[in-house]
């Protein structure tokens, strides 16, 4: 078991980042992915958030402290910020800058955005320290793209910011959620634009969980071998690309051009394969894995205490094992994902 005082006596008069707990599956280090907003500006369909942002949201203050915390303790390899839309926070650009002084270089910081904010703060962002971000598009039609998220953005300058992004320095994917008889179609479309701008698009199936049973049902889902074979179809044979490209559980694939894409089979796998994630939510729960979340607001004024609830994550992956193996339960995770775990009972 992982304890403070133990933890302490552990590194003595060594310097902390020489003996952070690293007790991941791949040996590289955590991946720390963080809400930093609980609304968003788009009403996208299989989506619907609150437009109402919680009272009890962490402050950049609390975050930091949370963060500086978990960065002494555990090996992070990646800081990733989502939503909601993270650039609702106007201040994250701010908050990536005091994460990189605390970090250094060689933490990867990165972000999934639906980059209609993108543009604006894209130079902020850069020079931040910002080193990654996952763009949400799901539609290549006008159209279709309007009518999905519920706004008036065009997609001309989602494409534009997503080059601009590129040019800066940043990595980036493309995230795309595939819905039956909607945008299955326009897949070859979108996997086009993303090759010729030398990006990876990934193609997510639609999940049926929470709230989403009120708008879909599995007669919209489009499964992984589905879109594999759409893909073959449009751009020949594709082979599994076992190349490590981050710590989600995307399926990746490449053909003899070189062309690169991924598959996010979060509905027909059903097994969730031990990830080295640690999640917190915008109000400060925080997990691993399915394990019952650890609300850090009572122990963030304490810096002893708020180590000794971080280090619980720590037995609770250790308890994991190796090579763990567990079923998705998606109802936690769509509770979580919209700042409510308490509406979990397990």
């Amino acid at each position: 078991m992982y304890n403070i005082e133990q933890y302490n006596k552990e590194i003595g008069g060594i310097k902390m980042e020489c003996e952070k707990i690293n007790k991941t599956q791949s040996g590289r280090g955590y991946l720390f992915r963080v809400s930093a907003s609980d609304i968003c500006n788009y009403d996208c369909q299989f989506c619907h958030p609150s437009t109402n942002e919680s009272v009890t949201k962490l402050t950049d203050e609390e975050f930091l402290k949370v963060f500086k915390a978990m960065n002494g303790l555990y090996k992070l390899k990646t800081l990733h910020f989502t939503g909601g839309e993270p650039l609702m926070r106007k201040t994250l650009p701010e908050v990536i800058r005091q994460c990189r002084m605390i970090a250094g270089d060689e933490l990867d910081i990165a972000m999934t955005t639906n980059a209609s904010l993108l543009e604006a703060k894209l130079d902020e962002l850069v020079k931040a320290g910002l080193s990654r971000a996952n763009i949400s598009f799901h539609s290549i039609d006008d159209e279709k793209y309007q009518q999905f998220t519920g706004s008036k953005t065009k997609v001309k300058d989602i494409k534009r910011t997503i080059h601009k992004a590129k040019e800066a320095g940043l990595g980036i994917k493309v995230n795309s959620v595939v819905i039956r008889n909607f945008n299955d179609m326009d897949i070859p479309k979108m996997a086009e634009f993303c090759f010729n701008e030398g990006i990876i698009p990934r193609f997510l199936e639609l999940g049926i969980y929470g709230p989403v049973t009120q708008w879909y049902t599995e007669k919209d889902q489009v499964p992984h071998k589905e879109i594999l074979e759409i893909m073959e179809k449009n751009f020949g044979k594709f082979e599994r690309d076992m190349t490590y490209r981050g710590n989600g559980p995307s399926k990746y694939y490449k053909n003899d051009k070189g062309q690169v894409f991924g598959i996010l089979d979060n509905q027909s796998d059903k097994m969730c394969r031990g990830c080295d994630r640690f999640r917190m939510s915008a109000n400060g729960y925080i997990k691993v894995c399915n394990f019952k979340p650890i609300d850090l607001r009572p122990y963030i004024e304490s810096d002893e205490s708020l180590k000794e609830q971080l280090l619980i994550l720590g037995d609770y992956l250790h308890s994991r094992g190796n090579d763990y193996i567990g079923k998705r339960l998606h109802r936690n995770d769509y509770n979580f994902r919209w700042n409510h775990p308490e509406k979990n009972n397990d």
